[in-house]
């Protein structure tokens, strides 16, 4: 992958301006990532898809939207790797569905950049963030969005889940600990 050309590619993705159904945007930093995945999780209608790399985006301040958001009614499907990423959503939201995701690519050794979190809401919002690291070993927040059915980014993000978006139940601790045999 040539990150030159990703990031070339991004920059002529619209940054700063409300999305329509056909636009993919663009968001850098940290912060302003943190906010637009708050602001999701509060317009979440039912279903809140989540799927981090590690522990160290998780803030304890994005939990009152989540809790808001499951009071709501919306689903919220937590995805993780990370032992303390996975500690950190049944702690703190024990009425979340808590699972391990299958996908090798969210998690490979490459000198590419990294996805940071992949976030899915009611199936018609996405964002996926990445880690854009410079020569120095500084890391800052680089995030793709996008809304609506039809807009490409969760049309392909849609895809490539397939069928994990339906199936999550067969991986929660609920399901697995109700099987009349040791997983």
């Amino acid at each position: 992958m040539d990150v030159e050309a990703l990031d070339e590619l991004l920059s002529q993705f619209g940054t700063g301006r409300r999305l329509d159904e056909h636009t993919v945007g663009r968001l850098e930093g940290r912060k302003a990532v943190y906010d637009y995945c708050r602001e999701l999780a509060d317009r979440a209608d039912d279903e809140l898809f989540l799927i981090y790399a590690s522990d160290e985006l998780l803030d304890e301040a994005c939990v009152p939207h989540a809790e808001n958001a499951i009071d709501r009614g919306v689903d919220l499907h937590a995805g993780t790797k990370n032992d303390a990423a996975r500690e950190f959503f049944r702690e703190r939201l024990p009425e979340a569905t808590i699972w391990e995701p299958q996908m090798d690519w969210m998690y490979e050794r490459a000198n590419y950049p990294k996805v940071s979190r992949l976030i899915v809401a009611d199936r018609e919002t996405v964002v996926v963030g990445l880690w854009d690291e410079d020569a120095t070993g500084s890391r800052t927040e680089v995030a793709m969005i996008g809304e609506g059915q039809t807009n490409p980014l969760v049309v392909l993000t849609r895809e490539l889940l397939g069928p994990r978006l339906d199936h999550l139940d067969y991986q929660s601790d609920e399901f697995l600990g109700s099987l009349p045999f040791e997983t």
